[in-house]
């Protein structure tokens, strides 16, 4: 029984990972969102962002 122990010790921090991954994937639109609000209607269209390469 203690190696079933041992390997659930060790997936705890995978778990943790795997969580925050997705927290992530799922708030960067919202964040994105809110972020954009804070820009003109122009600058929020421009893509890309800053100077163009071209």
């Amino acid at each position: 029984m203690r190696g079933s122990a041992d390997a659930a010790q060790r997936a705890k921090p995978v778990w943790a990972v795997v969580t925050w991954v997705i927290v992530v994937l799922f708030f960067a639109p919202v964040a994105w969102m809110v972020l954009t609000s804070f820009h003109t209607e122009s600058d929020a269209a421009r893509n890309p962002r800053g100077r163009s390469p071209v």
